[in-house]
């Protein structure tokens, strides 16, 4: 067999096709660096419905809102029980089953729903404003896409909601953890 040397455009086209190989392939691919929580805000500061928290993550404007009932797309959204800055209301009720042995009942349970997504359009990429105090509705500066307040999409041309962001609360403050999975 006789070995003949590759020219340049044989190198290149061979390197390209291993490179694609081992990007396509390659476990390292796979192993992404997690993100690092982010503390968005104390549960506190979110005291009445559509209460907002701007912050920042994984470089993108990101937007943590409060919502008084649970959004269409429920895997958006985290319910919270109790109302935030107020302790559960707790009153002596008298016992009508003599086996009670603890009268104390919590009452005026309150849940709200949160939820937190990046503010970058899925359109073209513009930055959507701040929810309107009246519809809490954004609209896009750029092309006019509107969006609920739980980042679901209402009005084109943006055809995909805002790209939610998974959050938990730990202790009295709430953390941005994720993004989330995009829905199928």
């Amino acid at each position: 067999m006789k070995n003949t040397p590759l020219n340049r455009r044989q190198v290149v086209q061979t390197l390209a096709v291993a490179g694609a190989g081992l990007a396509l392939g390659s476990p390292a691919r796979a192993e992404t660096k997690p993100l690092e929580a982010v503390k968005i805000a104390p549960l506190s500061s979110l005291k009445k419905d559509f209460d907002t928290a701007e912050f920042t993550f994984d470089g993108d404007a990101a937007l943590l809102v409060r919502l008084p009932t649970l959004p269409n797309d429920k895997r958006r959204a985290l319910e919270v029980k109790d109302n935030p800055g107020k302790d559960p209301t707790v009153k002596e009720v008298p016992a009508k089953d003599p086996a009670v042995k603890d009268p104390l009942v919590k009452e005026d349970d309150t849940k709200f729903y949160l939820v937190a997504y990046t503010r970058v359009c899925t359109h073209l990429g513009c930055k959507p404003n701040l929810p309107n105090a009246t519809e809490h509705k954004m609209i896009c500066p750029c092309h006019g896409s509107t969006f609920a307040a739980d980042g679901s999409v209402v009005k084109g041309p943006a055809k995909r909601s805002l790209e939610s962001i998974v959050i938990e609360v730990r202790g009295k403050d709430v953390y941005a953890v994720a993004r989330a999975a995009a829905a199928q």
